[in-house]
């Protein structure tokens, strides 16, 4: 039919795609990541004293969102990261996280010098501990993906056995 005719076979535009993206830059992660980290630790750290801030990060956020996907799938060669570097940055953001948490309650002793100082470090710690709590808690990787995890080993053990 005409349709068929007009449109490009895939199997024969797949090559030339192929070499176009491996001839692209590859993309430089570690810069949108410390934007996210930097943009996390404003946000959090003086959100307390200037809430329209979150407002506006999460519209930049939204903006970034789109500009990050045009240049991750039409500018740069896509890229596959791997687990130690989304590791370094989960820790980088706990790290913020926790900083964030402790001169959001020095703002707050700072603007509000009618709260005690031990009542202030009280809270904080309480805020601390809930934090730490709940990253002990709530496990890195969901129940489903740590069983397919287990079963594909069990299923590739009992194949070398076997085979």
């Amino acid at each position: 039919s005409e349709e068929s005719s007009s449109q490009p076979d895939a199997a024969a535009t797949l090559p030339r795609d192929l070499s176009e993206e491996v001839a692209m830059p590859p993309v430089n992660m570690f810069d949108d990541y410390l934007e996210v980290a930097t943009q996390f630790a404003v946000t959090s750290a003086f959100a307390g004293v200037c809430p329209e801030v979150v407002v506006f990060a999460v519209l930049h956020l939204v903006a970034e969102l789109s500009t990050d996907s045009y240049k991750m799938s039409q500018v740069h060669r896509r890229t596959v990261l791997s687990s130690g570097e989304i590791a370094t940055w989960v820790s980088v953001v706990e790290a913020i996280a926790f900083g964030s948490t402790v001169v959001g309650f020095l703002i707050l002793h700072t603007s509000c010098p009618q709260y005690p100082v031990h009542a202030v470090l009280v809270l904080e710690h309480v805020v601390l501990l809930v934090k730490c709590y709940l990253g002990w808690a709530i496990a890195d990787t969901p129940e489903d993906v740590t069983a397919r995890k287990i079963r594909l080993a069990m299923d590739s053990k009992s194949k070398r056995t076997n085979g």
